[in-house]
C-alpha cells in the first residue's frame, strides 16, 4: 500500500512502511492488516495460476483426444475404402471368369 503523489514535476509512489509511524496512524496504516490483505492477495493469484495452468493442460489434452480422434477416424475411412476396393475387385473377378 501506498500514497501517490503528483506534482507538476510528475507522479510519485511512497510506501506506507517507507514513512514515519506517525504519517502512518494519519492514514489509517495497519501493518498487520496489510501483511494479511498481502498474504490474501498472494494465495488468491496463487489460486488463479493453478486454475490457469488447469485450464490449460485441459485445452491441450482436449486438442491431443480430438487429433487422435481425427487420425483414428482418417484410419477408418482409409480401411473401409480399402474394403470397398476389395469387393469390387472380387466382383470384377466374378464376372471375368
Amino acid at each position: 500500500m501506498a500514497i501517490v503523489l503528483t506534482s507538476k514535476s510528475g507522479v510519485s509512489k511512497v510506501y506506507f512502511t517507507d514513512l514515519p509511524k506517525d504519517i502512518q496512524v494519519r492514514f489509517g496504516y495497519d501493518p498487520q492488516k496489510a501483511t494479511a490483505y498481502s498474504a490474501e492477495q498472494s494465495a488468491d493469484y496463487a489460486a488463479y495460476q493453478k486454475q490457469q495452468d488447469e485450464a490449460q493442460r485441459q485445452r491441450g489434452r482436449a486438442q491431443q483426444e480430438q487429433g487422435d480422434s481425427s487420425r483414428t477416424q482418417a484410419a477408418t475411412n482409409r480401411v473401409q475404402a480399402l474394403q470397398h476396393r476389395y469387393t469390387a475387385l472380387q466382383q470384377e473377378e466374378n464376372a471375368t471368369l
